[in-house]
């Protein structure tokens, strides 16, 4: 696949890959208790999934890394997305079905990208990865897109081969440092409640509190309405039948579950709000740091200024008497006495 190859993975990577094979596949479950396949539930979930990417991001080239068998890939190669997908599982790319066929490739998430895309996808991956290898993916993900859909579980810790489950503030840091924020204002959930979409942005202090502030209280007085409206209902609890009460109870803690996962997202962004102020220390003392060494510079140039004007000033003052001192000057200057004297009588 042009443009997508990377550099020969580490021995690290190879180790990982071994893990994700058949048998892998045949029982992961991912927390739904439907195994990984090729069938009608996860087809129609990527298909929905494909349908939502295309309807609100628009994207003219995909790149999903860890595409597995390329059920992304192919519903958005069916929708006329130019969809590509890699993965480090040479069994889930020998998958790949439909229109996907020829468009995954087997390729490690640590590998550098050689090539542009308008969005990248990267679904429950980064958690399969050692830190170091992971930050490298976001790395390498944030070098060849502005805008990455990125989904990494913060709960399923018993999964053997989940290294590195951290919560959502974690990764919003990493990706900080590299210069990508979460769009405040786009809802990934329909992804998983913990999805985000990072987007490369340079913003002000002034901008980063303005964005957290605002998601956070948009979604701390949510909260603060569903606690009212539970003290409600525990009072009225009474005079409802069961089924009532079983509705509103529902539809209260649906509510509450959307405002809990809504107020994670706003932490998230004070998280990148408070990394993206670390870099910009790191930059002033840099700065500073160059300063200071520069007014060195200009010191030191300044003192070798002087010495050369002195050591100049001294070697001509040293012709100059050598020269006097002369017999060639002493013989001129005397025979010039006649000529000094009738300038002197003018």
């Amino acid at each position: 696949m042009p443009g997508v190859t990377g550099t020969a993975p580490t021995a690290e990577s190879m180790a990982t890959a071994d893990l994700y094979d058949e048998q892998y596949y045949a029982t992961y479950a991912s927390g739904v208790d439907i195994p990984y396949g090729r069938d009608d539930h996860w087809l129609g979930f990527f298909r929905r999934l494909a349908e939502r990417i295309q309807q609100d991001l628009d994207p003219t080239s995909v790149l999903d890394v860890g595409c597995a068998y390329g059920l992304l890939v192919e519903a958005l190669r069916d929708r006329g997305i130019d969809a590509r997908g890699t993965d480090i599982s040479s069994y889930a790319i020998s998958m790949a079905e439909g229109s996907a066929k020829g468009y995954c490739q087997v390729v490690s998430a640590a590998e550098p990208i050689h090539a542009r895309f308008d969005l990248i996808t990267s679904i429950e991956v980064i958690e399969h990865m050692s830190a170091s290898e992971g930050r490298m993916a976001l790395k390498h993900m944030t070098e060849a897109s502005d805008r990455i859909l990125l989904s990494t579980t913060p709960f399923d810790h018993d999964e053997v081969t989940h290294f590195n489950v951290q919560p959502p503030e974690y990764w919003a840091q990493i990706m900080a440092d590299f210069g990508f924020y979460r769009d405040l204002d786009y809802d990934a959930s329909y992804l998983t409640n913990w999805a985000a979409l990072f987007v490369k942005a340079d913003p002000s202090k002034r901008q980063l509190v303005h964005g957290y502030e605002r998601s956070e209280w948009r979604y701390r007085n949510e909260a603060l309405m569903l606690r009212q409206e539970l003290v409600q209902f525990s009072k009225a609890d009474g005079d409802l039948s069961e089924a009532q009460s079983s509705s509103l109870l529902e539809g209260v803690t649906a509510r509450a579950v959307k405002a809990e996962e809504a107020l994670r997202l706003a932490r998230d962004a004070a998280a990148g709000a408070e990394a993206e102020r670390g870099v910009l220390s790191a930059k002033v003392r840099d700065l500073e740091h160059r300063l200071a060494a520069a007014q060195t510079h200009q010191a030191q140039w300044d003192e070798l200024a002087l010495q050369v004007d002195y050591q100049s000033g001294q070697q001509a003052k040293e012709r100059l008497r050598a020269i006097e001192e002369s017999n060639s000057w002493k013989l001129i200057w005397r025979a010039l006495g006649p000529y000094r004297w009738l300038r002197g009588r003018r």
